[in-house]
């Protein structure tokens, strides 16, 4: 994926996270999230990257939503002793909340993914949300895409508590081919309804052995490429496998600290 250009301009808190001109770029973390034998196949969001979005952007009693496909966040979320609100978009293209929030039945016991329940009192309400996660694209149809960017970060701006975090996972499935875009008019349009740009986030999920990424192929995980019938050609053609996805962060503005 293409990171916002440095020519992107926000509203007059926003500047103060956008990657503008004159200020250090947003800086570009890559976290280490390699897929298991346990990950279905197919998965564009393995249980390490959803475990690491809800121990890195919320703390425990915290509001989640989760508009992610299948709701990966579910089970990190409640076993971390966050309020998980499951969210979709309607046919409208408006998003919706569950308005009951899936917690642990026994706040401050072990963990255990059976031993869940809904909590009436985990209502969601403006401005206290912690983090909401979204896959991007939001959908496959660019203007029914764009209207659900309109509702998400309208959204997203009224639910968030000030330094709530919004997070969009732009990644490919296993065996998919990257399609790049340009974030420029997400970052802009996020910026003016006070979301910062504060983050991109390369997280891997090739094996990690030592300190090294080990990527392997095969048929189930590369695309695999034309023949390669060139004059130079050497025998052998490149080969195309997804090994990451891309997190773009954006930041409520707003609040003392924020």
């Amino acid at each position: 994926m293409n990171a916002p250009s440095p020519s992107s301009a926000g509203s007059d808190r926003a500047d103060l996270y956008d990657l503008v001109p004159g200020v250090p770029p947003v800086p570009l973390t890559v976290w280490r999230t390699p897929r298991t034998s346990t990950d279905p196949a197919g998965a564009v969001i393995p249980a390490h990257l959803a475990t690491r979005l809800i121990e890195a952007y919320s703390a425990p009693g915290d509001q989640v939503i989760d508009l992610t496909d299948g709701t990966v966040l579910a089970l990190p979320a409640v076993t971390g002793g966050r309020a998980h609100h499951a969210a979709w978009f309607t046919d409208t293209t408006y998003p919706y909340i569950s308005p009951r929030a899936t917690v642990m039945a026994e706040p401050g016991a072990e963990p255990d993914p059976d031993d869940v329940a809904f909590a009436q009192s985990s209502v969601i309400g403006t401005g206290n949300a912690a983090l909401i996660v979204a896959t991007w694209p939001l959908s496959a149809d660019p203007v029914e895409a764009e209207l659900r960017r309109a509702w998400l970060l309208a959204t997203a701006s009224k639910l968030l508590r000030p330094g709530g975090c919004l997070v969009l996972i732009a990644a490919t499935a296993p065996g998919a081919v990257p399609v790049p875009e340009d974030f420029t008019p997400v970052v802009t349009a996020a910026s003016a309804v006070s979301l910062g740009y504060l983050q991109h986030i390369a997280a891997v999920s090739a094996a990690v052995v030592g300190d090294e990424f080990v990527y392997l192929t095969d048929e189930t995980t590369a695309t695999p490429p034309p023949p390669d019938t060139g004059p130079n050609s050497t025998g052998f053609a490149p080969v195309h496998a997804s090994v990451h996805a891309d997190l773009f962060t954006f930041v409520r503005v707003g609040g003392e600290h924020v």
